[in-house]
């Protein structure tokens, strides 16, 4: 589990845009919420870029 948070910090913040725009344009497999270029869309790519930074800090915490 540590390698994954780990492994997710190294991923470019382009790659994970491209990657959720992949899946909230109208062919990908959340094209059905219509996010893309949207508030919602925003806030959920947001998340996404944060998510592994929040682990990181969170594990080091609890492992100190």
């Amino acid at each position: 589990m540590v390698w994954l948070v780990q492994a997710a910090l190294s991923l470019p913040t382009v790659l994970i845009g491209l990657l959720l725009y992949l899946m909230l344009s109208r062919q990908g497999p959340m094209g059905g919420l219509h996010w893309l270029f949207t508030q919602p869309g925003i806030v959920a790519g947001q998340c996404l870029i944060a998510l592994p930074v929040l682990l990181a800090f969170t594990l080091a915490a609890v492992q100190a």
